[in-house]
Protein backbone atom coordinates (compact mmCIF):
# COMPACT_ATOMS: atom_id res chain seq x y z
CA UNK A 1 0.00 0.00 0.00
CA UNK A 2 0.96 3.25 -1.15
CA UNK A 3 1.86 5.41 1.81
CA UNK A 4 3.36 8.82 0.59
CA UNK A 5 3.78 10.27 -2.65
CA UNK A 6 6.27 13.41 -3.36
CA UNK A 7 6.25 15.09 -6.34
CA UNK A 8 8.78 18.00 -7.68
CA UNK A 9 8.31 19.81 -10.42
CA UNK A 10 5.97 17.40 -12.36
CA UNK A 11 3.49 19.14 -15.13
CA UNK A 12 1.30 21.96 -12.78
CA UNK A 13 3.19 20.24 -9.15
CA UNK A 14 5.65 22.33 -7.85
CA UNK A 15 6.57 20.82 -4.38
CA UNK A 16 3.33 18.03 -3.86
CA UNK A 17 3.38 15.64 -0.73
CA UNK A 18 0.31 13.11 -0.58
CA UNK A 19 0.02 10.61 2.24
CA UNK A 20 -3.24 8.44 1.09
CA UNK A 21 -5.55 7.33 3.94
CA UNK A 22 -6.19 4.15 4.85
CA UNK A 23 -9.03 2.57 2.07
CA UNK A 24 -10.00 4.63 -0.43
CA UNK A 25 -8.35 8.21 -0.93
CA UNK A 26 -10.26 11.10 -3.31
CA UNK A 27 -8.74 13.77 -4.92
CA UNK A 28 -11.22 17.06 -5.03
CA UNK A 29 -10.37 20.42 -6.80
CA UNK A 30 -10.56 22.48 -9.79
CA UNK A 31 -9.88 22.22 -12.83
CA UNK A 32 -6.08 22.43 -13.67
CA UNK A 33 -5.49 22.17 -10.27
CA UNK A 34 -3.03 18.79 -11.08
CA UNK A 35 -5.71 16.28 -10.02
CA UNK A 36 -4.94 14.10 -13.10
CA UNK A 37 -1.08 14.91 -12.95
CA UNK A 38 -1.11 12.70 -9.73
CA UNK A 39 -2.55 9.98 -11.89
CA UNK A 40 -0.37 10.55 -14.64
CA UNK A 41 2.53 10.96 -12.35
CA UNK A 42 2.18 7.30 -10.80
CA UNK A 43 1.98 5.88 -14.24
CA UNK A 44 4.67 7.79 -14.94
CA UNK A 45 6.75 5.93 -11.96
CA UNK A 46 5.21 2.33 -13.27
CA UNK A 47 5.90 2.43 -17.13
CA UNK A 48 8.60 4.73 -16.98
CA UNK A 49 6.40 6.63 -19.78
CA UNK A 50 7.06 10.37 -19.35
CA UNK A 51 7.93 12.86 -21.52
CA UNK A 52 9.44 16.19 -21.88
CA UNK A 53 6.17 18.14 -21.35
CA UNK A 54 5.68 16.48 -17.86
CA UNK A 55 9.06 18.63 -16.76
CA UNK A 56 7.57 21.68 -15.30
CA UNK A 57 7.85 24.80 -16.84
CA UNK A 58 10.86 26.89 -16.30
CA UNK A 59 12.85 23.92 -14.69
CA UNK A 60 15.67 21.43 -15.83
CA UNK A 61 14.52 18.18 -14.70
CA UNK A 62 11.05 16.59 -12.63
CA UNK A 63 11.21 13.82 -9.78
CA UNK A 64 8.85 11.64 -8.39
CA UNK A 65 8.97 9.21 -4.89
CA UNK A 66 6.74 6.87 -3.80
CA UNK A 67 6.88 4.91 -0.22
CA UNK A 68 5.18 2.11 0.60
CA UNK A 69 4.01 0.75 3.79
CA UNK A 70 6.36 -2.63 3.31
CA UNK A 71 9.35 0.43 4.10
CA UNK A 72 10.37 0.21 -0.08
CA UNK A 73 10.92 3.90 -1.38
CA UNK A 74 10.98 4.21 -5.27
CA UNK A 75 12.41 7.18 -6.97
CA UNK A 76 12.11 8.19 -10.36
CA UNK A 77 13.63 10.98 -12.07
CA UNK A 78 13.69 12.51 -15.65
CA UNK A 79 16.70 15.29 -16.48
CA UNK A 80 17.78 15.97 -20.13
CA UNK A 81 15.95 13.61 -21.51
CA UNK A 82 17.05 10.61 -19.33
CA UNK A 83 15.17 8.92 -17.13
CA UNK A 84 17.07 7.24 -13.54
CA UNK A 85 15.61 5.09 -11.00
CA UNK A 86 16.51 5.02 -7.03
CA UNK A 87 14.97 1.61 -5.59
CA UNK A 88 15.81 1.35 -2.15
CA UNK A 89 18.85 3.34 -2.57
CA UNK A 90 20.30 1.25 -5.49
CA UNK A 91 20.82 3.42 -8.55
CA UNK A 92 19.09 1.92 -11.85
CA UNK A 93 20.22 3.80 -15.19
CA UNK A 94 20.20 3.58 -19.19
CA UNK A 95 16.76 2.30 -18.77
CA UNK A 96 15.84 3.46 -22.78
CA UNK A 97 12.22 3.23 -22.03
CA UNK A 98 12.02 -0.37 -19.87
CA UNK A 99 11.07 -0.30 -16.23
CA UNK A 100 14.10 -1.72 -13.52
CA UNK A 101 14.09 -5.37 -12.40
CA UNK A 102 11.72 -5.80 -9.48
CA UNK A 103 10.04 -2.76 -9.90
CA UNK A 104 6.66 -4.03 -10.29
CA UNK A 105 7.26 -6.59 -6.76
CA UNK A 106 8.17 -3.01 -5.21
CA UNK A 107 5.18 -0.78 -6.55
CA UNK A 108 2.52 -3.83 -6.78
CA UNK A 109 0.92 -1.61 -9.55
CA UNK A 110 1.46 -3.73 -12.90
CA UNK A 111 0.03 -4.32 -15.98
CA UNK A 112 -1.94 -7.38 -16.03
CA UNK A 113 -1.01 -9.87 -18.85
CA UNK A 114 -4.06 -11.98 -20.98
CA UNK A 115 -4.31 -15.53 -20.89
CA UNK A 116 -1.77 -15.57 -24.56
CA UNK A 117 0.30 -13.37 -22.84
CA UNK A 118 0.40 -10.91 -25.58
CA UNK A 119 -2.40 -8.43 -24.48
CA UNK A 120 -1.64 -6.55 -21.67
CA UNK A 121 -4.43 -4.04 -19.39
CA UNK A 122 -3.48 -1.46 -17.23
CA UNK A 123 -6.67 -2.37 -14.76
CA UNK A 124 -4.63 0.31 -11.65
CA UNK A 125 -4.83 3.48 -13.96
CA UNK A 126 -7.55 5.24 -15.98
CA UNK A 127 -6.82 8.70 -17.37
CA UNK A 128 -8.76 11.29 -18.03
CA UNK A 129 -9.03 11.45 -21.82
CA UNK A 130 -9.61 7.83 -21.90
CA UNK A 131 -13.37 6.19 -22.09
CA UNK A 132 -14.38 3.41 -19.34
CA UNK A 133 -12.13 0.73 -18.89
CA UNK A 134 -12.80 -2.12 -21.57
CA UNK A 135 -15.68 0.11 -23.86
CA UNK A 136 -12.92 0.87 -26.13
CA UNK A 137 -11.80 -2.29 -26.73
CA UNK A 138 -13.18 -4.89 -28.88
CA UNK A 139 -14.68 -8.20 -27.97
CA UNK A 140 -11.56 -10.25 -28.28
CA UNK A 141 -10.06 -7.90 -25.86
CA UNK A 142 -13.03 -8.05 -23.29
CA UNK A 143 -13.27 -11.30 -23.07
CA UNK A 144 -9.59 -12.32 -22.56
CA UNK A 145 -9.64 -10.04 -19.23
CA UNK A 146 -12.55 -11.86 -17.93
CA UNK A 147 -10.83 -14.97 -18.81
CA UNK A 148 -7.73 -13.95 -16.61
CA UNK A 149 -7.83 -17.06 -13.90
CA UNK A 150 -5.20 -14.80 -11.99
CA UNK A 151 -7.56 -12.09 -11.60
CA UNK A 152 -11.12 -14.05 -11.58
CA UNK A 153 -9.27 -15.93 -8.31
CA UNK A 154 -8.32 -12.64 -6.71
CA UNK A 155 -11.51 -11.14 -7.16
CA UNK A 156 -12.67 -14.41 -5.39
CA UNK A 157 -10.67 -14.39 -2.81
CA UNK A 158 -11.22 -10.53 -2.31
CA UNK A 159 -15.02 -11.60 -1.71
CA UNK A 160 -14.67 -14.21 0.65
CA UNK A 161 -11.64 -11.89 2.58
CA UNK A 162 -14.94 -9.36 2.69
CA UNK A 163 -16.93 -12.27 4.07
CA UNK A 164 -15.24 -12.93 6.62
CA UNK A 165 -14.42 -9.42 7.88
CA UNK A 166 -18.29 -8.76 7.80
CA UNK A 167 -18.58 -11.89 9.95
CA UNK A 168 -15.61 -11.25 12.58
CA UNK A 169 -17.48 -7.44 12.40
CA UNK A 170 -20.76 -8.60 13.79
CA UNK A 171 -19.38 -11.23 16.17
CA UNK A 172 -17.43 -7.94 17.66
CA UNK A 173 -20.45 -6.23 17.67
CA UNK A 174 -22.86 -9.12 19.83
CA UNK A 175 -19.70 -9.16 22.33
CA UNK A 176 -19.41 -5.31 22.21
CA UNK A 177 -23.49 -5.43 23.47
CA UNK A 178 -22.88 -7.89 25.56
CA UNK A 179 -19.79 -6.07 27.14
CA UNK A 180 -22.02 -2.92 27.50
CA UNK A 181 -25.30 -4.80 29.08
CA UNK A 182 -22.64 -5.81 31.64
CA UNK A 183 -21.24 -2.68 32.57
CA UNK A 184 -24.79 -0.88 32.50
CA UNK A 185 -26.13 -3.51 35.63
CA UNK A 186 -22.89 -2.96 37.31
CA UNK A 187 -23.29 0.72 37.57
CA UNK A 188 -27.06 0.09 38.39
CA UNK A 189 -25.34 -2.12 41.27
CA UNK A 190 -23.23 0.90 42.22
CA UNK A 191 -26.37 3.58 42.27
CA UNK A 192 -26.46 3.55 46.42
CA UNK A 193 -23.13 4.52 46.58
CA UNK A 194 -23.21 8.02 45.60
CA UNK A 195 -25.43 8.41 48.67
CA UNK A 196 -22.30 7.37 50.70
CA UNK A 197 -20.09 10.26 49.51
CA UNK A 198 -21.51 13.28 51.30
CA UNK A 199 -20.85 11.56 54.71
CA UNK A 200 -17.18 10.48 53.41
CA UNK A 201 -16.47 13.73 52.95
CA UNK A 202 -17.94 14.65 56.37
CA UNK A 203 -15.80 11.97 58.04
CA UNK A 204 -12.82 13.22 55.80
CA UNK A 205 -13.06 16.61 57.08
CA UNK A 206 -13.63 15.31 60.92
CA UNK A 207 -10.48 13.62 60.23
CA UNK A 208 -8.25 16.65 59.18
CA UNK A 209 -9.85 18.56 62.90
CA UNK A 210 -8.76 16.01 64.99
CA UNK A 211 -4.98 15.46 63.15
CA UNK A 212 -4.84 19.18 63.21
CA UNK A 213 -5.47 19.16 67.54
CA UNK A 214 -3.66 16.47 68.23
CA UNK A 215 -0.39 18.45 66.47
CA UNK A 216 -1.65 21.22 68.59
CA UNK A 217 -1.47 19.11 71.76
CA UNK A 218 2.03 17.80 70.93
CA UNK A 219 3.24 21.41 70.82
CA UNK A 220 1.37 22.00 74.29
CA UNK A 221 3.07 18.91 75.66
CA UNK A 222 6.82 20.13 74.35
CA UNK A 223 5.88 23.68 75.54
CA UNK A 224 4.86 22.10 79.31
CA UNK A 225 8.04 19.19 79.46
CA UNK A 226 10.24 22.35 78.73
CA UNK A 227 9.07 24.57 81.72
CA UNK A 228 9.52 21.91 83.90
CA UNK A 229 12.78 21.44 82.54
CA UNK A 230 13.82 24.96 83.73
CA UNK A 231 11.76 24.98 86.86
CA UNK A 232 14.05 22.03 88.00
CA UNK A 233 17.03 24.01 86.94
CA UNK A 234 15.95 26.98 88.78
CA UNK A 235 15.62 25.05 92.05
CA UNK A 236 18.72 23.49 91.53
CA UNK A 237 20.59 27.41 91.15
CA UNK A 238 18.26 28.16 94.22
CA UNK A 239 20.06 25.88 96.40
CA UNK A 240 23.72 26.50 95.36
CA UNK A 241 23.15 29.79 95.91
CA UNK A 242 21.56 29.58 99.10
CA UNK A 243 25.00 27.02 100.05
CA UNK A 244 27.05 29.70 98.58
CA UNK A 245 25.78 32.74 100.99
CA UNK A 246 27.28 31.25 104.15
CA UNK A 247 30.67 30.82 102.91
CA UNK A 248 33.09 33.52 103.79
CA UNK A 249 34.80 36.26 101.60
CA UNK A 250 38.23 34.77 100.09
CA UNK A 251 41.27 35.87 100.78
CA UNK A 252 43.29 38.72 98.99
CA UNK A 253 46.37 37.37 96.81
CA UNK A 254 49.62 38.71 95.88
CA UNK A 255 51.01 39.36 92.65
CA UNK A 256 50.89 36.11 91.09
CA UNK A 257 52.81 36.76 87.59
CA UNK A 258 56.01 35.63 89.02
CA UNK A 259 54.43 31.87 90.07
CA UNK A 260 52.88 31.88 86.49
CA UNK A 261 56.45 32.30 84.64
CA UNK A 262 57.78 29.39 87.20
CA UNK A 263 54.82 27.05 86.61
CA UNK A 264 55.37 28.05 82.39
CA UNK A 265 58.79 27.28 82.81
CA UNK A 266 58.14 24.27 84.69
CA UNK A 267 56.21 22.75 81.67
CA UNK A 268 58.11 23.59 79.28
CA UNK A 269 60.75 21.72 81.26
CA UNK A 270 58.85 18.80 81.84
CA UNK A 271 57.68 19.16 78.07
CA UNK A 272 61.32 19.28 76.64
CA UNK A 273 62.38 15.81 79.30
CA UNK A 274 59.88 13.62 77.76
CA UNK A 275 60.87 14.77 74.58
CA UNK A 276 64.61 13.71 74.75
CA UNK A 277 63.20 10.58 76.78
CA UNK A 278 61.91 9.88 73.48
CA UNK A 279 64.87 10.22 71.38
CA UNK A 280 66.56 8.59 73.56
CA UNK A 281 64.52 5.33 73.19
CA UNK A 282 64.60 5.59 69.42
CA UNK A 283 68.16 5.91 69.67
CA UNK A 284 69.24 3.39 72.29
CA UNK A 285 68.17 0.06 69.34
CA UNK A 286 71.08 2.16 67.27
CA UNK A 287 74.24 0.80 66.83
CA UNK A 288 77.25 2.57 66.58
CA UNK A 289 78.56 4.15 63.08
CA UNK A 290 81.23 2.30 61.86
CA UNK A 291 84.94 3.72 61.62
CA UNK A 292 85.91 4.52 58.46
CA UNK A 293 89.90 3.61 57.74
CA UNK A 294 90.29 4.63 54.48
CA UNK A 295 88.07 6.83 52.20
CA UNK A 296 89.71 7.04 48.78
CA UNK A 297 87.40 4.72 47.40
CA UNK A 298 84.59 6.82 48.59
CA UNK A 299 86.31 10.51 46.82
CA UNK A 300 87.24 8.98 43.52
CA UNK A 301 83.17 7.72 44.09
CA UNK A 302 82.24 11.53 44.50
CA UNK A 303 84.78 12.64 41.36
CA UNK A 304 82.93 9.89 39.19
CA UNK A 305 79.61 11.28 40.67
CA UNK A 306 80.47 15.23 39.81
CA UNK A 307 82.28 13.96 35.92
CA UNK A 308 78.66 12.28 35.55
CA UNK A 309 77.09 15.46 37.24
CA UNK A 310 78.48 17.82 34.73
CA UNK A 311 78.33 15.62 31.22
CA UNK A 312 74.79 15.28 31.92
CA UNK A 313 74.56 19.19 32.25
CA UNK A 314 76.46 19.33 28.99
CA UNK A 315 74.16 16.74 27.66
CA UNK A 316 70.87 18.96 28.69
CA UNK A 317 72.57 21.92 27.90
CA UNK A 318 72.70 20.58 24.32
CA UNK A 319 68.99 19.07 24.27
CA UNK A 320 67.97 22.59 25.37
CA UNK A 321 69.82 24.90 22.93
CA UNK A 322 68.41 22.20 20.22
CA UNK A 323 64.86 22.77 20.98
CA UNK A 324 64.99 25.82 21.32
CA UNK A 325 65.82 25.96 17.29
CA UNK A 326 62.79 26.91 15.53
CA UNK A 327 61.13 24.48 13.34
CA UNK A 328 61.69 25.20 9.63
CA UNK A 329 59.01 26.55 7.66
CA UNK A 330 57.07 23.65 5.88
CA UNK A 331 57.21 23.49 2.00
CA UNK A 332 54.18 22.91 -0.16
CA UNK A 333 56.37 20.67 -3.10
CA UNK A 334 60.28 21.11 -1.65
CA UNK A 335 61.33 18.79 -4.75
CA UNK A 336 60.05 21.10 -6.88
CA UNK A 337 62.45 23.46 -5.53
CA UNK A 338 65.33 21.18 -5.37
CA UNK A 339 64.17 20.55 -9.00
CA UNK A 340 64.34 24.52 -9.46
CA UNK A 341 67.61 25.07 -7.77
CA UNK A 342 69.21 22.13 -9.47
CA UNK A 343 68.13 23.75 -12.80
CA UNK A 344 69.54 27.01 -11.87
CA UNK A 345 73.02 25.69 -10.23
CA UNK A 346 73.11 23.72 -13.75
CA UNK A 347 72.28 26.48 -15.64
CA UNK A 348 74.76 28.66 -14.14
CA UNK A 349 77.59 25.97 -14.95
CA UNK A 350 76.57 25.80 -18.51
CA UNK A 351 76.51 29.84 -19.10
CA UNK A 352 80.41 30.17 -16.86
CA UNK A 353 81.71 27.56 -19.45
CA UNK A 354 79.73 28.85 -22.37
CA UNK A 355 81.30 32.29 -20.97
CA UNK A 356 84.99 30.86 -20.75
CA UNK A 357 84.72 28.97 -24.41
CA UNK A 358 83.88 32.28 -25.76
CA UNK A 359 86.72 34.47 -23.79
CA UNK A 360 89.00 31.96 -24.72
CA UNK A 361 87.72 31.92 -28.80
CA UNK A 362 88.51 35.55 -28.38
CA UNK A 363 91.81 36.02 -27.38
CA UNK A 364 92.60 33.35 -29.94
CA UNK A 365 95.38 34.64 -32.49
CA UNK A 366 95.44 34.09 -36.28
CA UNK A 367 97.78 31.47 -37.27
CA UNK A 368 99.90 31.73 -39.92
CA UNK A 369 99.97 29.13 -42.59
CA UNK A 370 102.42 26.76 -42.16
CA UNK A 371 104.02 24.93 -44.58
CA UNK A 372 105.73 22.09 -42.78
CA UNK A 373 102.59 20.23 -40.40
CA UNK A 374 105.00 17.66 -39.43
CA UNK A 375 105.80 19.58 -36.04
CA UNK A 376 101.69 20.65 -35.13
CA UNK A 377 101.03 16.77 -36.12
CA UNK A 378 103.57 15.63 -33.27
CA UNK A 379 102.34 18.32 -30.53
CA UNK A 380 98.76 16.74 -31.51
CA UNK A 381 99.87 13.33 -30.97
CA UNK A 382 101.73 14.62 -27.26
CA UNK A 383 98.26 16.16 -26.25
CA UNK A 384 96.10 12.59 -26.58
CA UNK A 385 99.21 10.85 -24.68
CA UNK A 386 98.97 13.58 -22.16
CA UNK A 387 95.17 13.27 -22.15
CA UNK A 388 95.68 9.36 -21.55
CA UNK A 389 97.64 9.99 -18.67
CA UNK A 390 95.22 12.56 -17.33
CA UNK A 391 92.71 9.94 -17.47
CA UNK A 392 94.52 7.05 -15.67
CA UNK A 393 95.47 9.83 -12.99
CA UNK A 394 91.76 10.42 -12.46
CA UNK A 395 90.78 6.72 -12.00
CA UNK A 396 93.55 6.24 -9.79
CA UNK A 397 92.43 9.51 -7.81
CA UNK A 398 88.93 8.04 -7.66
CA UNK A 399 90.35 4.97 -6.14
CA UNK A 400 91.99 6.87 -3.87
CA UNK A 401 88.91 8.67 -2.83
CA UNK A 402 86.66 5.40 -2.11
CA UNK A 403 89.72 4.34 -0.15
CA UNK A 404 89.49 7.32 1.54
CA UNK A 405 85.71 6.86 2.43
CA UNK A 406 86.35 3.35 3.57
CA UNK A 407 88.84 4.48 5.98
CA UNK A 408 86.72 6.97 7.23
CA UNK A 409 84.07 4.45 7.87
CA UNK A 410 86.36 2.35 9.55
CA UNK A 411 87.52 5.43 11.93
CA UNK A 412 83.65 6.24 12.45
CA UNK A 413 82.96 2.62 13.45
CA UNK A 414 86.17 2.34 15.44
CA UNK A 415 85.06 5.70 17.19
CA UNK A 416 81.67 4.29 18.17
CA UNK A 417 82.72 1.23 19.38
CA UNK A 418 85.85 2.85 21.81
CA UNK A 419 83.64 5.74 23.21
CA UNK A 420 86.57 6.03 25.55
CA UNK A 421 90.19 7.32 24.34
CA UNK A 422 92.86 4.03 25.10
CA UNK A 423 95.58 6.67 25.67
CA UNK A 424 94.31 9.34 27.55
CA UNK A 425 91.23 7.90 29.27
CA UNK A 426 88.56 10.43 27.99
CA UNK A 427 86.15 10.77 26.45
CA UNK A 428 85.94 10.90 22.75
CA UNK A 429 83.64 13.61 20.91
CA UNK A 430 82.51 12.02 17.83
CA UNK A 431 81.65 14.84 16.15
CA UNK A 432 84.60 16.72 16.34
CA UNK A 433 86.71 13.29 15.41
CA UNK A 434 86.77 13.41 11.87
CA UNK A 435 87.51 17.11 11.91
CA UNK A 436 90.78 19.28 11.52
CA UNK A 437 91.02 19.46 15.41
CA UNK A 438 90.83 15.97 16.34
CA UNK A 439 90.91 14.89 19.76
CA UNK A 440 92.63 16.58 22.05
CA UNK A 441 93.80 14.48 24.66
CA UNK A 442 92.77 15.02 28.48
CA UNK A 443 90.51 17.84 26.97
CA UNK A 444 87.29 15.80 27.17
CA UNK A 445 87.28 14.79 30.90
CA UNK A 446 88.62 11.48 32.18
CA UNK A 447 86.43 9.26 33.36
CA UNK A 448 86.62 7.85 36.80
CA UNK A 449 88.20 4.69 37.35
CA UNK A 450 90.62 4.12 34.33
CA UNK A 451 93.96 4.98 34.50
CA UNK A 452 95.32 6.79 31.11
CA UNK A 453 97.92 4.63 29.56
CA UNK A 454 101.30 5.76 27.95
CA UNK A 455 100.86 7.46 24.79
CA UNK A 456 100.71 4.88 22.23
CA UNK A 457 100.95 6.06 17.96
CA UNK A 458 97.71 4.49 16.57
CA UNK A 459 98.43 2.51 13.17
CA UNK A 460 95.04 3.07 11.18
CA UNK A 461 94.88 1.63 7.50
CA UNK A 462 98.22 1.63 7.47
CA UNK A 463 98.87 5.79 8.15
CA UNK A 464 101.21 6.60 11.16
CA UNK A 465 99.18 9.07 13.15
CA UNK A 466 101.62 10.59 15.82
CA UNK A 467 100.10 11.33 19.24
CA UNK A 468 98.90 14.75 20.22
CA UNK A 469 100.82 16.39 23.09
CA UNK A 470 99.21 15.89 26.63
Amino acid sequence: MIRRITIHNFMAHKDTVIEPAEGITVLVGPNNCGKSAVVEALQALGTNSGKDFMVRHGENDCQIIVETGEGNRIEWRRKSGTVSYLLNDHPVHRMRGAVPDGLDNLLKLPEVAGPDGKDYFAVHFGTQKEPIFLLDRSGRHTAAFFASSSDASRLVAMQAAHKKKVAARRTEEQRLEKQELQISRRLESLQPVSHLVDSLKTLEATHNDLRTEAAAIEGLEAAIHSLQRQARAVNRASEKVSVLIDLPTPPSLLDTRDLEKICGNLARQETEVKSQAAKTNCLSPLMSPPVFDRTEHLEEVCLRLRSQNSEVAYARSRVQAVLNIPAPATLRDPKALADAVNSLYHATAVVAAAKAKTSALFNIPVLEELDDLGPLARIVTGLCEVRGIVKKEAAHLKQAGASLNDTTLAIKKWAASHPICPTCGALIDQGRFLTKWGHGHGQGGVVPGIRPRAPVAPRISGRLFPPAPR
